[in-house]
C-alpha cells in the first residue's frame, strides 16, 4: 500500500510552558521528499485546513476474503469462473461452478441467496449434495483435463480458507470435492501447508519447481521409449 507522510515539529513544553504542541511543516513521500497533496482552505468556523480527497472505494466482485489471500491463490480461484465448455447447461459440474461463484464472488443483486443464474446458494444443502453425487457418478473421462485441473486446485483452496463462519459446512463441502478429485485422479492430496509453501514461493524458486516437474516428465517419457514393446507369439 503506498503511503504519504504529514509531517510535524513538535515543540517543547518547557518552551511553550504548557502540553506538547505541534506544528505543520509539510507533506511528504517516505523517503522524505515532498509532494503536493490537497489544498489548504481557510473553513467557516476559522480553522485552515490542508483538505485531502477521500476516494469513494471502488466496487471489486471478489469477496473480500478472497481479497484477503495470496495473488497466486486469487490467480487460481480466479481461474476456475468459467465453467467447461461444450456441456450442457443443466449437467452437474455447471450446478457445481455456479455454486463456487457464489463462495467467492459478489452478485449484483446484492443477495446471494436471489442469485439466479451465474452464481447461486442452495436453498438445501442436501440437493447439492445429490447433484455432487451425479457430477461424480456421471465419470469425469468426459471434461478436458485443462478444465478439470483448474476446477480441483480451486477446491483445494476453498476447502482450507473458506471463512468458518454460520455456513461452516461450505468448507467441508469443497474439502470433500478436492479430495474425491484428487482420488479419481490417482493423486496425491497437498496439505495446506504444502499449498501454502508452493504458491507463496518467490519467483524464482515458483519456476524451478515447474521445470523439475517437467523434467521428471521428460525422464518418464524417455524410459518408456527405451522400453522394448510387448510382442506376444502365439503357438499355432
Amino acid at each position: 500500500m503506498r503511503t504519504i507522510d504529514i509531517v510535524f515539529k513538535k515543540i517543547p513544553d518547557d518552551y511553550m510552558q504548557g502540553p506538547d504542541e505541534l506544528i505543520f511543516v509539510e507533506v511528504e513521500s517516505p523517503p522524505g521528499t515532498s509532494v503536493s497533496r490537497g489544498e489548504w482552505v481557510e473553513r467557516e468556523d476559522g480553522w485552515t485546513v490542508l483538505r485531502l480527497p477521500d476516494p469513494e472505494p471502488q466496487p471489486c466482485i471478489l469477496q473480500s476474503w478472497v481479497s484477503g489471500l495470496g495473488l497466486r491463490h486469487q490467480g487460481v480461484l480466479v481461474s476456475a469462473i468459467r465453467g467447461c465448455d461444450g456441456q450442457l447447461r443443466e449437467s452437474p459440474e455447471k450446478y457445481l461452478v455456479r455454486f463456487y461463484r457464489g463462495c467467492i464472488l459478489l452478485p449484483h443483486c446484492g443477495d446471494i441467496r436471489k442469485a439466479v443464474s451465474y452464481m447461486l446458494w442452495p436453498e438445501d444443502p442436501d440437493e447439492l449434495f445429490e447433484g455432487t453425487e451425479d457430477f461424480f457418478a456421471g465419470g469425469l473421462d468426459h471434461y478436458p483435463m485443462h478444465w478439470l485441473t483448474h476446477f480441483l486446485f480451486a477446491a483445494e483452496i476453498l476447502g482450507y480458507y473458506y471463512p468458518p463462519n454460520d455456513t461452516s459446512w461450505v468448507r467441508g463441502f469443497w474439502n470433500g470435492v478436492y479430495n474425491r478429485l484428487v482420488k479419481k485422479l490417482h493423486l496425491y492430496p497437498e496439505t495446506k501447508e504444502q499449498l501454502d509453501r508452493r504458491l507463496n514461493a518467490d519467483e524464482e524458486t515458483f519456476r524451478k519447481q515447474q521445470q523439475e516437474a517437467e523434467q521428471e516428465f521428460d525422464e518418464i517419457k524417455i524410459q518408456e521409449s527405451e522400453t522394448e514393446p510387448y510382442n506376444p507369439t502365439f503357438d499355432t
